[in-house]
């Protein structure tokens, strides 16, 4: 199973960041849903557009924050944090000075505009480490259910 990435985002220039992300984690093997532009305005809706789905249906979600929170973006890391998902903020200083609300989160990736390419390396390995973790965890759970199945068949 693909390692899934949802990238939340706020605003057209996030968009361009989001995009950018995309085709970064494309590159990498990783299968990233981007949610289209028309779902930014209007706030989060839990029925109707596919967000929440698309958000369970991740293994972590990257949030491409460079200002205020908007309502979509608010509903996307509320719904993450229900359903447990890991969340990767990717934030300017600014933002974070902006917002209390992103100092919750243990790991951030801190986007420079001056020097993207260091972010996105951070953000790789960020991301090949979850993807390793997810993958370790599959391995786990096969060989339990192998010795499960082992003893129900030594116990015939």
């Amino acid at each position: 199973m693909a390692f899934q990435v949802f990238v939340s985002y706020s605003s057209r220039n996030d968009q361009v960041t989001a995009l950018r992300l995309q085709t970064l984690a494309a590159a990498h093997g990783l299968q990233v849903y981007v949610p289209p532009a028309s779902t930014r305005s209007g706030g989060f809706r839990t029925t109707g557009d596919g967000m929440e789905r698309a958000v369970q249906q991740s293994d972590v979600l990257l949030a491409v924050i460079t200002g205020a929170l908007t309502p979509a973006v608010q509903g996307e890391l509320e719904t993450a944090a229900r359903l447990n998902k890991p969340v990767l903020p990717i934030v300017t200083v600014r933002a974070v000075l902006q917002s209390p609300f992103l100092r919750q989160f243990q790991q951030a990736v801190y986007l420079d505009p001056s020097n993207p390419g260091e972010a996105e390396a951070h953000l790789v390995q960020a991301l090949n480490q979850m993807k390793i973790q997810k993958q370790n965890k599959q391995v786990l759970i096969a060989l339990t259910a192998l010795v499960i199945g082992l003893l129900l068949l030594s116990k015939d």
